[in-house]
């Protein structure tokens, strides 16, 4: 009889347990969803903010031990961001929006117009390209195309002023990160059902190609942007803003440069300077496209891996491109940090479930 009521007793409070754990399981899922609704205006500059500090927790940890305070390599950690990211862009969009102040459709049109004339002259050349050369001018629309010139650079402006903003709320949220992360972090770890071991194996290979990503992008994009801007200052041009444009655009897969290069030698023979759009396209094709990215890239990568890392990488290379590319596709600029995070994250659970669940279930089913 005693034996019965006690498994009565176990019974009932066992089901009083799972009734409580239920309880407290929807309670958390609506908080965290009011949550999410109270900060969805923050949500990406703070995903962005804790990308940008996995990424440079390198730089972080190693001021931090010539300082011995978090506040200050916090503060200067940001500073080294936004004068390598932020301010570039930033000084790029404020060029654009006093250059569109000047910008009007009458000057497009005459640029334009000068452009199709020279490829008229160009194709008179050539008798077996004059029908083609009807057909393209039939339906050329200057008018329109100036007017969508204008258009796109009113949105550029546009940008400029949220991306300030926003550059500011993440920078805010990078400090705030690196001051206090490291408490959330191990809070966050202590009500994960996950083992301490497999935690650092997930965070290792997650901040090793969130790093290899960032860094490569980084310099790679910086180096060509010299080679460019250096280049096109032996020519006259404003050599800081045509570098910036470069190395911008050549986060851009598989055309990447060529939206810059093709349009300034377009320009230069427009204006009658043939060897001067030859030179350029040459260099450009040659000197940044071929040598710079084909050979120079991989061994940034390299360097990236084994003096800035020191950590070897297990996720495929085609992999991270392509999910650089995907992450552009989706989420814009910062899609190439966050393609490969939500990639390199994917691999890391499926590794740990295999790790976990699946070599543990051979290894009962050898006993047996």
């Amino acid at each position: 009889m005693i034996n019965i009521l006690d498994t009565i007793n176990k019974s009932n409070n066992l089901e009083y347990i799972v009734r409580a754990d239920i309880f407290i399981i929807a309670i958390i899922a609506i908080l965290v969803y009011f949550m999410g609704v109270l900060y969805s205006s923050f949500l990406y500059p703070i995903i962005i903010s804790i990308l940008l500090c996995i990424a440079t927790s390198g730089m972080f940890s190693y001021i931090e031990k010539k300082s011995k305070s978090k506040i200050v390599s916090a503060v200067v950690s940001a500073l080294v961001l936004s004068i390598i990211c932020f301010a570039p862009v930033v000084y790029l969009l404020f060029t654009i929006m006093e250059y569109t102040d000047t910008l009007d459709a009458t000057f497009i049109q005459e640029f334009l117009n000068h452009i199709v004339s020279f490829a008229k002259d160009i194709i008179k050349q050539y008798p077996m390209l004059l029908e083609l050369e009807e057909q393209i001018t039939s339906k050329l629309n200057i008018a329109k195309i100036s007017s969508t010139t204008i258009y796109i650079f009113g949105q550029i402006t546009a940008y400029g002023a949220s991306f300030l903003i926003n550059s500011i709320i993440v920078i805010t949220f990078y400090i705030f990160i690196f001051i206090y992360g490291h408490d959330i972090l191990r809070y966050v770890q202590s009500i994960i059902p996950i083992s301490k071991n497999n935690i650092d194996l997930m965070s290792k290979e997650i901040t090793g190609t969130i790093s290899m990503v960032f860094y490569s992008i980084l310099l790679n994009s910086i180096f060509q942007g010299l080679l460019f801007g250096l280049y096109l200052y032996y020519f006259d041009y404003d050599g800081v803003l045509f570098g910036i444009l470069y190395g911008v655009s050549s986060l851009v897969p598989i055309i990447g440069g060529a939206i810059m290069w093709i349009p300034v030698s377009l320009n230069e023979a427009a204006n009658g300077n043939i060897s001067n759009a030859i030179y350029i396209s040459i260099y450009s094709v040659v000197v940044i496209s071929i040598i710079a990215d084909t050979f120079i890239k991989p061994l940034i990568i390299k360097f990236v891996n084994t003096k800035i890392l020191k950590t070897k990488v297990h996720i495929n290379e085609l992999l991270i491109f392509f999910s650089i590319i995907a992450g552009l596709s989706s989420f814009g600029f910062w899609g190439m940090v966050i393609g490969p995070t939500i990639t390199a994250t994917f691999i890391s659970v499926m590794r740990l479930y295999q790790k976990n669940f699946i070599a543990k279930g051979d290894t009962n089913e050898t006993k047996q």
